[in-house]
């Protein structure tokens, strides 16, 4: 873990230095809290940035041999994440650069039994109705963001109205915070 915990650091101080967005410490507690308790094994992350995130989930699964697949559009922060993972030794990472809207994710992705979304937050409806076909009974999906940028959502709040999915609303912190869709 004492690679992971380098790498950590080492993408927190890059992201603070380039005013990269990662994960609030909080959210991280947080992440961290559902996955101890939850114990998926099987992950998926929807917007991986410069991986932060990934490698904090891949780093607890990794336990009970469960594997992460990662999705990131930007050409630039997915070669800096595949460098971050590297450098983190982790061997339960499956990283994608490719959008995942257009992604034939059934075919790869099956069993998933935790969804951590943090993309473009005006698609988060689109990206839920996917996740929706590969998801396991009992699984825990976690949106990122969903205080500070409500405005872009009302398309997700009414998918969620309208298929009856039972989530919650955390405020994490003082301006954010995430969903959980619990099915």
């Amino acid at each position: 873990m004492n690679y992971q915990k380098t790498c950590l650091n080492n993408i927190k101080h890059l992201s603070n230095k380039l005013n990269i967005p990662i994960i609030s410490n909080n959210t991280e507690k947080f992440i961290v809290n559902l996955l101890n308790t939850y114990k998926p094994k099987n992950c998926l992350e929807i917007g991986t940035s410069i991986g932060y995130s990934i490698i904090l989930q891949a780093s607890i699964i990794q336990n009970r041999n469960g594997n992460i697949y990662g999705f990131e559009i930007s050409k630039n922060t997915y070669k800096q994440t595949l460098d971050n993972i590297n450098k983190s030794k982790l061997k339960n990472i499956v990283l994608y650069n490719f959008d995942f809207l257009k992604f034939p994710f059934k075919k790869v992705i099956r069993e998933i039994d935790f969804v951590f979304i943090d993309a473009k937050k005006a698609d988060y409806y689109k990206y839920l109705k996917l996740v929706l076909k590969i998801v396991n009974k009992n699984s825990i999906i976690l949106l990122d963001d969903v205080i500070k940028f409500n405005d872009k959502m009302t398309t997700l709040y009414e998918f969620i109205k309208k298929n009856q999915l039972n989530y919650k609303i955390f405020q994490i912190d003082k301006n954010d915070g995430v969903m959980i869709i619990y099915i």
